[in-house]
């Protein structure tokens, strides 16, 4: 099925196992921008270098690096019938890029869909993470910036009509079949659009 979706949400949400989820019921690719990005950190590239720090400090990567890297991945051809990104766009730089992007190509964005978890569940799961960014402070840091920067991009959503939120609270599949019932009733027209 034809969709081109992305997953919003805080740390711990949930937008990596969810995007891996819905792509395969969808059979599309699931494009993991924080995975691109700590693999070209370890791989020590140019672009992980110039990113590295940033994701060590819990901060966005700026927007002129990582929006390349996004659209050049869009851009290979798994991605022509559509995808479901995790973790792009973060800010209203990087959802306009996106947009632009996808107007060129006579496409556009489905949904973005925001995955809401209440603060002290998101501290327990990332705490059981283990990954190296979420380390307390960190976790206080990300969970900051993405209130200060990414929250705004909700409401750019939101007056273009495409924003589902979504109780991300729960089994996965579960989850996942909510996001998709808000998705469907998004493109049904206005009485669906929260």
């Amino acid at each position: 099925m034809p969709m081109r979706l992305t997953l919003l949400g805080p740390p711990g949400s949930g937008k990596g196992t969810l995007s891996t989820r819905i792509a395969h019921q969808l059979r599309l690719p699931a494009v993991h921008v924080g995975a691109l990005l700590r693999r070209h950190a370890a791989e020590a590239t140019p672009l992980g270098r110039a990113a590295g720090a940033f994701l060590r400090r819990g901060d966005l990567v700026p927007d002129q690096l990582v929006t390349g890297l996004v659209l050049k991945r869009l851009d290979q051809p798994d991605c022509a019938r559509g995808f479901v990104l995790d973790g792009f766009p973060r800010t209203i730089g990087q959802a306009e890029a996106l947009d632009e992007y996808l107007a060129a190509r006579d496409a556009a964005l489905d949904a973005a869909c925001c995955l809401e978890v209440p603060d002290d569940e998101l501290w327990r799961r990332l705490r059981g993470r283990g990954r190296s960014d979420d380390e307390e402070l960190v976790i206080h840091h990300r969970l900051a910036v993405w209130a200060r920067q990414t929250r705004p991009v909700l409401a750019y959503y939101r007056d273009r009509g495409r924003l589902a939120v979504v109780d991300a609270v729960g089994p996965p599949e579960v989850i996942a079949e909510r996001i998709l019932s808000r998705v469907a009733a998004l493109a049904d027209g206005p009485t669906g659009r929260r």
